[in-house]
């Protein structure tokens, strides 16, 4: 058991040590990333190329789009419309989470469309 522990240890070490060159040896990126600098260069471009303008976002509950919904949400307000489709594709009672999570986040409007597309 200690001897699997620390062969596991090792990997992790040697796939960080890995990682990290990837990073920042191959493609030079600087280690300086933070989430709320990206979050909020993310907002800024949003402002720049948006404008006063209406923007619609196609939800389908999984991270990206979740997470560009909210983004929109904040940064255009009742400018932005998060729609979101059961593809029929989904888990039990997930599109219902789904609809509830944002009903509770979002200030903009919200279409759902509730109907499947596929049928198992």
């Amino acid at each position: 058991m200690v001897f699997n522990s620390i062969q596991k240890l090792c990997i992790q070490r040697k796939a960080k040590k890995i990682f990290k060159n990837f990073l920042y040896k191959i493609c030079c990126l600087k280690p300086d990333w933070n989430p709320e600098i990206m979050i909020e260069k993310i907002e800024n471009e949003i402002k720049e190329k948006v404008g006063n303008e209406r923007v619609i976002c196609t939800l389908s509950g999984g991270v990206d789009s979740s997470l560009l919904s909210i983004i929109l949400n904040n940064v255009c307000g009742k400018n932005s419309l998060s729609i979101f489709v059961n593809n029929g594709l989904l888990r039990k009672n997930e599109p219902e989470n789904i609809i509830k999570f944002f009903e509770k986040r979002l200030t903009s409007d919200m279409l759902m469309h509730q109907n499947c597309f596929l049928k198992g």
